[in-house]
């Protein structure tokens, strides 16, 4: 059984094209009917002149002779054909010619019925024409058709019963018989009419709603394709306006794409823009390898999961620094590779600017200190000097004794007077005094300088602006050196205790950068010291470096008064201190952080309890290849 059709709400819109689809269906299926019935009008004259000639003598005289019927289904035939003939031919489709062509159909029905002298196969041709009418999908045109049927066998039955029923008599009845059967037919093949144009509608409501839904899709794509023109043209513009260089990059690390910025920063002329690989325009900082040892690292990563890091730019007139972040992007199952990179050549001259600023403020703080720590051997220098220019002096004299006694020996003789002027100089300046004196006070006025000297390489060390790329720091002559800067600082303060291993790999950074923090956690540690000991004793100051693994560290503990919980989290903020005014900026442990964390690539841990001290942890990752196993 099939199923219903549901009914469908149609916008006005629909409803009128479904009209329109349906009336235009029906006028096709009536032009093509029109056609087909002057067709099929042809064939049945012809037929019925045939079946005239052979038929009509024997049916209705049993001799072979010319019968007048041959003319009637000459002239007669003619007569309801032609006009079938001429709506088909000139005027397909219009709304009369399907009731026309109707009766028409009939009258030819009745004439063959005629023709064969009322023969019963001839009246099965009535129902093959209702059935070929019903072509036209309107039961109105059964009416007219089964009509001239009903009127033909009425009359001709009763006046000419031999031409309907072939028998001359007793045919009175048979006219029920015939029109029962033809309007049974007739309500059938209706039914049948009604249903198809039932059928008509809901086809041509379909395809109304197909191209009611094909057009709203339309428009739908029409939109999204304007919206994805004007997403990509936004893109574009933000790609192509956007101050950082981006590169596009397939598997292999090959420029596909890049954006004006890129092709400024790199200086590239466009002969020079063809795809060039990344490697020849960027490397990495020490350690990191190349940007495709990178991107096999991250290639099975999701799209946006990468990496950022430093390294150094190429261009013609030179090199530069620059910041770098390399993304995968999947695309159809396919790995590429956005970079975008940036020139920060202006931002880390600035922030060496700041920082040597920074410094020579430290060193300003401290300056007090480091004088006297300079000014207290300087003096026992100069006491040594002094001693040393009055011993020769009484030296000289007692050389010139000497070699008057010398050239009196050299004459033959030496008076008594020389021997005791000799005896004098000798018992008057102490000789065995000076020459065991003389060697000490030398040997301190050299250590003497030597101290000097540390301190003021020390300082030149933590002074020096450096450069703006990474280079290896030996981390054992960073903490000396902030040792010996911040002497003054502890000495009096803590008894200071360092171990700091032996053959410890390099780390990647900038020395001043890293001998600026570590000097602040010392002075740090001793003013905590101080706030706890109130120089009632001295305090404990241990500094440490160990290596292990592919990992640097640096150890700072003190025994101070520690940190509370509640600030162990704000320590690191800039601007945050705890100290009275005039004596923290609060700038030392965010310089810390800045230094380890965003400059070096490490970690700083903290460790503080109150009243027993604090323990800062400072770890630098170490290059690949020099990393300790």
């Amino acid at each position: 059984m099939a199923m219903p059709i549901p009914a469908i709400e149609l916008p006005p819109s629909a409803a009128a094209r479904r009209d329109e689809l349906f009336e235009i269906n029906r006028q096709d299926l009536q032009r093509r009917t029109d056609r087909l019935f002057g067709l099929v009008m042809l064939l049945q004259y012809v037929g019925g002149v045939i079946a005239a000639a052979i038929l009509s003598p024997r049916t209705w005289d049993g001799v072979g002779t010319v019968h007048p019927h041959l003319t009637m289904a000459l002239v007669l035939g003619l007569l309801i054909a032609a006009p079938v003939w001429f709506l088909a031919a000139f005027f397909p489709g219009c709304d009369p010619n399907r009731f026309i062509i109707a009766i028409a159909q009939m009258l030819m029905s009745c004439l063959l019925i005629h023709i064969s002298g009322g023969r019963m196969e001839t009246h099965f041709h009535v129902f093959g024409s209702l059935a070929f009418l019903g072509f036209y999908r309107d039961w109105r045109v059964l009416v007219p058709a089964v009509l001239v049927v009903l009127a033909d066998h009425a009359l001709r039955g009763y006046f000419i019963p031999m031409s309907v029923y072939g028998i001359p008599t007793g045919a009175e009845w048979r006219f029920l018989e015939h029109a029962g059967w033809i309007l049974f037919c007739a309500v059938f093949i209706g039914a049948a009419c009604v249903q198809s144009r039932k059928e008509m509608y809901a086809v041509a409501e379909r395809q109304a709603l197909v191209e009611e839904t094909k057009s709203r899709i339309e428009h739908v794509v029409i939109d999204r394709t304007h919206d994805l023109r004007e997403s990509e043209a936004r893109k574009t513009a933000i790609v192509a306006s956007a101050l950082d260089g981006i590169f596009a990059l397939d598997g292999s690390g090959r420029i596909t794409e890049m954006n004006p910025s890129a092709i400024a920063i790199f200086g590239f002329e466009d002969s020079q823009t063809r795809h060039p690989h990344i490697d020849k325009l960027i490397s990495l900082e020490a350690g990191r390898g190349s940007i495709f040892d990178v991107m096999a690292a991250i290639k099975d990563r999701a799209d946006g999961e990468g990496v950022r890091m430093e390294g150094t730019g190429f261009r013609p007139d030179g090199d530069f620094p620059m910041e770098i972040s390399i993304s995968p992007v999947h695309v159809y199952g396919e790995v590429t590779f956005t970079v975008l990179v940036r020139d920060v050549s202006e931002r880390k001259r600035l922030e060496a600017k700041v920082s040597h600023g920074e410094k020579m403020e430290t060193l300003g703080r401290l300056a007090t200190g480091i004088a006297h720590e300079i000014n207290t051997p300087n003096q026992f220098i100069a006491d040594n000097v002094r001693f040393l220019q009055d011993s020769f002096s009484e030296l000289q004299s007692l050389v010139e004794s000497y070699r008057k006694m010398a050239a009196e020996a050299r004459a033959g003789s030496v008076s008594e007077e020389t021997l005791r002027d000799v005896s004098a100089a000798e018992a008057l300046h102490d000789f065995e005094f000076l020459s065991h004196e003389i060697p000490n006070a030398s040997r301190e006025a050299l250590e003497g300088v030597e101290r000097v000297g540390g301190i003021v390489k020390a300082m030149r060390q933590f002074s020096h602006p450096g450069t703006m790329r990474k280079e290896p720091i030996n981390v054992n002559a960073v903490v000396s050196g902030a040792l010996a800067v911040s002497r003054n600082e502890w000495k009096n303060t803590a008894k200071l205790e360092v171990c700091l291993e032996e053959e410890i790999p390099d780390v990647l950074g900038h020395a001043g950068d890293l001998g600026q923090a570590v000097l602040n956690l010392v002075v740090n540690a001793c003013h905590a010291v101080r706030e706890r000991h109130q120089d009632a004793r001295m305090g404990v100051l241990k500094i440490s470096t160990m290596a292990a693994g592919d990992t640097v560290m640096i150890e700072i503990e003190d025994d101070g008064c520690g940190i509370p919980a509640k600030n162990l989290k704000k320590v690191f903020e800039p601007f945050f201190t705890t100290k009275g005014v005039g004596i923290g900026t609060g700038q030392g442990l965010a310089l810390v952080h800045r230094a380890v964390v965003e400059l070096m690539g490490g970690d700083v841990e903290v460790h503080s309890e109150p009243g027993q001290g604090t323990r800062f942890t400072l770890r630098f990752p170490v290059p690949v290849r020099e990393a300790v196993h």
